[in-house]
């Protein structure tokens, strides 16, 4: 019996884990350059954080399923297969990566103290930035890469290490007094 209940309760996370992707996605607003601003990442990195190595893996891919099936849970509420070879693929893909890393670097310790959470969550940005980047570089040039790529997340993505850094400890903090 108890043995159930851990499963179900195992299910039941991931599932609100992936909703809550699918929530931060939604707050976003477009970029010149088709890239938009969106919670994704953070929402990506927290989970990670949280869940560890693979059941963010199980989370994240289930998002990205979800989205290549149809349903709007990408940023803005886009959706389509097309996202996984369109020029800013490599950032659905680097949210896969980056969770695999971030869950890797949690269950080594990182999600202990806030220089370690920010630490992590600064790595999983730059992977997510890294692969969009790289693939916008193939698929166009340099130029558009860093202007529409890289240039405009870059403070982003620190603030957002430093949000989510500042929103892991109350995290815990809550799960603890459950």
């Amino acid at each position: 019996m108890l043995k159930n209940k851990n499963q179900i309760l195992t299910v039941a996370k991931i599932i609100g884990a992936v909703v809550f992707i699918c929530v931060c996605a939604q707050i976003s607003f477009g970029l010149p350059g088709g890239v938009p601003f969106s919670g994704q990442s953070l929402a990506v990195l927290a989970v990670a954080i949280a869940m560890g190595f693979y059941q963010s893996i199980i989370v994240v891919a289930a998002y990205l399923l979800l989205g290549a099936l149809g349903l709007p849970v990408f940023a803005g509420g886009s959706y389509g297969i097309e996202h996984f070879s369109n020029p800013f693929a490599g950032y659905l893909f680097g949210f896969l990566v980056a969770a695999a890393v971030v869950g890797w670097l949690k269950e080594k310790g990182f999600d202990t103290t806030y220089w370690k959470n920010f630490v992590a969550f600064l790595i999983g940005h730059a992977i997510i930035l890294a692969l969009g980047t790289i693939v916008i570089y193939f698929q166009r040039d340099w130029p558009t890469a860093w202007v529409y790529g890289l240039k405009p997340f870059l403070i982003a993505a620190v603030i957002k290490s430093l949000l989510g850094a500042l929103i892991m400890p109350i995290y815990y903090q809550t799960k603890e007094d459950w």
